[in-house]
């Protein structure tokens, strides 16, 4: 069974059971799905490979934590992502000039499965983020 790639971002499609997505260079940000509950068929010895090939992509900083957000004009950007919840910390990333001007009226809302992102009105349309959803 091959090692998980320990870089940040891959060009490869991945693993037997990693899915992929593709980012504007054309790296992928990796997937891991989580670790299943019970055995698989191949008893301990692919359950244990499973387990250890998620951590050691964890432990390389691949957390399958972020999302990509593009802030509208208006006053208030919902995102909605199963990830979120009560008590997820959201840490935002601003990937412009744009994006980082709105920091600082910047404040966030959440509930389970949303995030309501509240910020300055603007007529930028490139106001992108990355945002780490924690917790």
């Amino acid at each position: 069974m091959p090692l998980p790639r320990l870089s940040r971002f891959s060009r490869h499609k991945g693993g037997p059971d990693a899915q992929t997505r593709a980012v504007d260079d054309g790296a992928r940000r990796p997937y891991l799905p989580p670790v299943p509950l019970a055995l698989p068929s191949g008893g301990y010895p692919e359950w244990l490979a499973r387990i250890a090939r998620t951590l050691n992509t964890a432990i390389a900083g691949n957390l399958n934590c972020v999302a990509d957000v593009s802030l509208s004009t208006g006053a208030a950007t919902t995102v909605y992502d199963d990830r979120i919840g009560y008590w997820s910390v959201i840490l935002p990333m601003p990937e412009t000039a744009t994006a980082a001007a709105a920091l600082a009226g910047m404040w966030f809302q959440i509930s389970s499965g949303q995030v309501i992102v509240h910020h300055p009105t603007s007529v930028a349309t490139d106001r992108n983020l990355r945002l780490a959803i924690l917790g």
